[in-house]
């Protein structure tokens, strides 16, 4: 209920300082930064946008505004390409992904992931070039080839997944699983669930 902010933390100093700070006009989720560490993305909430921050010694530069759609689409968790080149934008009310092109923003075809699906997050697997995205209200992960731009495969898990990790070797998928207080644990390769990690406290 208070103003909405990024705000950077010097981590390494004596006593943990605040930097910088900006206020952005709404936030909801998705922060992220590229590759090299040089921009700084974050979701721009009911307002269908990114804001792109370049960011060098612990400071945020003038931000770029990116447009990802025209009508109610909300961004959740962000996820970029390791080459740099393509931001994938979560949709969460929008049920789609938007591919920004981010040497031609204008360029961002949403590939749709259902009706009522309401993606939350992306996870991009640049070696194998796959694009993970949990769909929380279907109990699921659809897995698009990047190389196609297609559905390859919907694997179920626990009830509204949200976050992602890919294990060091990239074979294995782990699914937080908010409304269930569990982790899914997928089979890349079998592209089945591998077993279920129970996270209650009792």
């Amino acid at each position: 209920y208070g103003d909405h902010e990024i705000i950077i933390v010097d981590l390494a100093a004596k006593k943990e300082r605040i930097l910088s700070r900006v206020t952005l006009p709404q936030t909801f989720l998705g922060l992220l930064f590229s590759a090299d560490g040089k921009q700084l993305y974050a979701g721009g909430g009911e307002f269908d946008v990114v804001h792109q921050f370049p960011f060098a010694d612990g400071y945020l530069a003038k931000p770029r505004k990116l447009t990802v759609a025209e009508k109610k689409f909300i961004p959740g968790n962000l996820a970029i390409h390791p080459n740099g080149k393509t931001l994938y934008v979560p949709g969460v009310w929008g049920h789609g992904v938007a591919f920004v092109d981010l040497e031609d923003p204008i360029n961002r075809p949403i590939f749709p992931t259902g009706a009522n699906s309401y993606p939350f997050a992306c996870l991009v697997d640049g070696k194998n070039e796959k694009l993970y995205v949990s769909l929380w209200n279907k109990a699921s992960i659809a897995v698009v080839d990047l190389d196609t731009k297609k559905l390859v495969n919907t694997i179920p898990t626990e009830k509204h997944p949200t976050e992602m990790v890919l294990s060091p070797d990239q074979k294995t998928l782990f699914v937080a699983c908010s409304n269930s207080t569990r982790v899914s644990v997928l089979d890349l390769k079998e592209g089945k669930g591998l077993e279920t990690i129970n996270c209650a406290l009792y």
